[in-house]
Parts: structure tokens; C-alpha cells; sequence
């Protein structure tokens, strides 16, 4: 409900008919899953209390201020414990740079443990599709082209080189977080949301 939630109240101020249709179409979606919660479990000794994240974005989907749309799981004990569905703040220019604006977003979740007094002893996994996101969080080096979102998001970067964070690429259509940047063909979006109840492992 996420992404489809932050579409609907983009037009708050004056709905269409093809609004409302949309609005109908997701009350029909919580009247119908409205069973449905949040499954906890015990993953083993290993992965107990592993906190692992999934990262997408689109590219200037929005046709008016060509923002990207950010969609980030963070999940611990087999289900989500954070998600987010949102509008960049600002234009990117190229898909790789919208990821990497996603991307930045997490690194910003990865202390959700710490007021918990369980700081993650290793690099939080988080799975990215974009393996030209990944390369920019690893290269110091930085370009002419990305140095504005450089400036601005340089924080993923730091926390990668100080190992607290670890991109690891994932093919696109099984990252979790699609599900929030885009409406998905019914049988993809059933299996996300199957790993988001906490029934399916990832």
C-alpha cells in the first residue's frame, strides 16, 4: 500500500475519475488482505538479528517533475521491521544516480539496532540492481557528471568504506523493494509480498 498510498495523494487537491478508480481499486486491496500481518520468526543462530536491506528506485517516472520514486525494505527476523515509498527530493540524471539517491537512504537506516544496544557486528547486506549504483558507492573517485549527488549523498559512500554497509547486486526482478517503486504484474508483486508478511525467505 506504500507506493500506491504516495500516488493517490498526489492528487489530493483535485481527483480525476481515474483517480477514484485507483482509490477504489486499493480499498478493494486492504478489504481483501485485511487478514494479512507481519510474521516474526527464529532464523537460526546465524541469522538471528541480521539486519538486511533491499533498495530500488525508478527513473523520473513522474512525468511533471520528473522526480524518481525511492522504495527501501529493511527487514530483521524474516520480516520487514522499516519500509518506504517517496519522491526524491531532487532531479537526477540517470537511473544510476537515482539508485544511488535510493541507496543513500538506507545507509541513513542501518542504526535502526544501535538504540537497541545491537549495533550489527558486520556490514549490512543491501541488495541493489544497479550495478553502476554499487561502483559509484565503492570509487572514491569522483566524476563531473555525478559530483552534485556526490556532494549531497557522499554519507552512502562513507558508510561503505567504513564497512558498515555492503551493496550487493541482486537481478532486478527479485528485489523486494520493486514492489514499492512501481505497480508490478500480479504474480511479482504477489511473491514481494509474500517475503513482506514474513511467510517467504528471501
Amino acid at each position: 500500500m506504500a507506493f500506491a498510498y504516495g500516488q493517490l495523494s498526489l492528487f489530493l487537491h483535485n481527483p480525476g475519475p481515474v483517480h477514484m478508480v485507483a482509490a477504489k481499486r486499493a480499498l478493494a486491496y486492504v478489504r481483501g488482505t485485511h487478514d494479512h500481518g507481519l510474521s516474526y520468526c527464529d532464523p537460526g543462530a546465524e541469522n538471528q538479528n541480521v539486519l538486511t536491506g533491499w533498495v530500488d528506485s525508478d527513473f523520473g517516472a513522474d512525468y511533471k517533475t520528473r522526480r524518481s520514486v525511492t522504495g527501501h525494505v529493511m527487514a530483521l527476523n524474516s520480516a520487514p521491521i522499516r519500509w518506504l515509498s517517496c519522491r526524491q527530493g531532487g532531479v537526477t540524471l540517470s537511473s544510476s544516480e537515482a539508485e544511488y539517491v535510493a541507496a543513500s537512504t538506507v545507509a541513513q537506516q542501518n542504526a535502526l539496532l544501535s538504540g537497541f544496544d545491537r549495533s550489527p557486528l558486520d556490514p549490512t547486506c543491501v541488495w541493489e540492481d544497479s550495478a553502476a549504483c554499487i561502483l559509484m558507492s565503492e570509487n572514491l573517485v569522483n566524476r563531473d557528471r555525478s559530483r552534485h549527488v556526490d556532494v549531497k549523498f557522499c554519507f552512502l559512500r562513507e558508510r561503505v568504506c567504513a564497512g558498515e554497509i555492503n551493496l550487493c547486486k541482486c537481478w532486478g526482478p527479485l528485489n523486494v523493494a520493486d514492489a514499492l517503486t512501481k505497480s508490478l504484474p500480479r504474480a511479482t508483486f504477489h511473491t514481494h509480498a509474500l517475503f513482506m508478511h514474513g511467510t517467504r525467505s528471501s
